[in-house]
């Protein structure tokens, strides 16, 4: 298979020349040269891809309007207009090279104690979505998806061997990063060009502590500062597994380690002005290699015997309990029975949208669109992905498909708070929803449940328009 190297230059000029592999470089003498030159000579605005194509950093015309995308020509109609379009990118041309002279492009508003930043201008938004794919190329990192991360966890857990885990949150993440370390990060970062540096450390200077909330290069330069610390908790004694997602930490050691070694290593290791948030610490106790089964021992309380399990804690939206495997007449499992259910900070948002639901319909009256809400809640939709032109789904199921019972625990909590909203006369907002509702929509609401929608896949279909409007009781819930 023949694989090619692209030699860009400012000029849009290119010299392909074909390479069968890393060891035979088939390139003329000129055009080895010419490569070795080009990388000399544009190192501040070029770094080399993974498919030995040099990426131009620098923001100009091309860059810019390189960034827009699919989903941009939707939600911003104006774009669709030829010189609008390039009207907006040389704005963005000026704005970059102005260093925002203009004034401080992002705005912010305040959402339960945290600062949300959003960017109003779309030419300055495309700066700063360059800004972010330039410190993306010279990140090394891959975020592992959610799914992928609490498969890997249920799988480690059920191991009949001896471990501990710890399930650890940084505390304040994107506002505690000191705005000096992150702007010393980039400037050790030689493959990332001037401008890009410049114009990061101007968006830092103008908004808030740490990284600006809310904005896409906060991700990018956060997982960037936290390489780092990865590698460290990776390498270290006794750790066989470790994940982190965004600020979310889960570690499972051997349990052989000295009490409070890995959280004290942790806080030594976390970059400069990240600390761990205690209250939510979760350190349970070693559990011990499974036994081989003895007849002539009394039977232990195992899963599905009685709700006691060795191991309970909340991970990315899951809730996890360990048990030891049955005790039969025929045992040879040496494997632990993980259980996954929906963990209670979930359960408790999706109770929150079920109040604001009922006590949206106490002041507008429409009944369509309280079902409308609940039907979203209790089933699965599809989301169109602009940007790729393609529908991604989502809803009950689709966002816990990894919970093990189709009745788990948590989804008849939530239908027992559902039969409650709908039936109770109890409390400001239920006592007034009962007094403006008739027996018959009542009835009708109680169609909707949790445990049969989970359990048969259930799928609604919304248009745009609706699901937005469906959505506007919950923005910030």
């Amino acid at each position: 298979m023949t694989t090619y190297l692209t030699l860009i230059t400012p000029q849009k000029s290119s010299h392909r020349c074909s390479l069968r592999n890393e060891n035979r470089l088939r390139l003329t003498p000129f055009a080895r040269k010419a490569y070795r030159v080009l990388l000399e000579i544009h190192s501040e605005h070029y770094t080399v891809g993974d498919w030995h194509t040099l990426y131009d950093q620098s923001f100009n015309h091309s860059t810019l309007r390189g960034v827009i995308q699919r989903g941009d020509f939707l939600t911003y109609p104006p774009l669709r207009d030829v010189i609008h379009k390039e009207v907006t990118v040389q704005n963005a041309v000026k704005a970059a090279e102005s260093m925002f002279s203009g004034g401080n492009p992002v705005s912010s508003i305040l959402v339960a104690g945290k600062t949300i930043n959003r960017v109003a201008s779309f030419s300055d938004k495309l700066v700063i979505r360059k800004i972010d794919r330039n410190i993306k190329r010279i990140s090394p990192t891959f975020q592992e998806s959610r799914s992928s991360i609490v498969s890997n966890v249920k799988s480690l857990l059920s191991e009949g061997v001896p471990y501990r885990s710890y399930r650890l949150d940084v505390k304040s993440f994107f506002e505690s990063f000191p705005k000096n370390f992150i702007i010393d990060l980039l400037h050790d970062a030689r493959t990332l060009s001037t401008p890009t540096k410049q114009l990061t450390a101007k968006l830092l200077d103008q908004n808030g502590p740490g990284l600006p909330r809310g904005l896409s290069i906060s991700s990018s330069l956060s997982e960037l500062a936290m390489i780092p610390f990865d590698a460290a908790l990776k390498k270290l004694d006794h750790v066989f597994f470790y994940a982190r997602f965004v600020d979310d930490i889960l570690i499972v050691t051997s349990g052989d380690e000295p009490e409070g070694f890995v959280v004290d290593y942790i806080e030594a290791t976390l970059p400069a002005g990240l600390t761990l948030n205690r209250k939510k610490l979760e350190t349970p106790t070693k559990l011990t290699t499974i036994k081989p089964y003895d007849a002539n021992k009394t039977k232990v309380q195992t899963f599905g015997q009685g709700k006691n399990p060795l191991l309970s804690m909340e991970y990315l939206g899951y809730a996890f309990e360990v048990y030891d495997p049955p005790k039969t007449d025929t045992p040879r499992n040496q494997f632990r029975t993980v259980r996954l259910d929906i963990s209670e900070s979930k359960r408790n948002k999706i109770k929150k949208r079920i109040v604001l639901a009922v006590y949206s319909y106490c002041k507008n009256k429409n009944f369509q669109l309280l079902e409308n809400r609940l039907n979203f809640l209790t089933s699965n939709f599809s989301i169109e992905d602009k940007n790729r032109d393609q529908k991604r789904l989502a809803g009950l199921y689709y966002n816990y498909y990894l919970i093990t019972d189709s009745d788990a625990d948590g989804l008849k909590e939530l239908d027992c708070f559902l039969r409650a909203a709908v039936l109770s006369n109890k409390g400001r907002t239920f006592a007034r929803f009962y007094k403006n509702s008739t027996p018959l929509q009542r009835r009708q609401l109680l169609t909707h449940s949790f445990v049969f929608n989970f359990r048969k896949e259930a799928f609604v279909h919304h248009t745009a328009k609706q699901l937005k409007q469906i959505q506007r009781c919950w923005k910030y819930a």
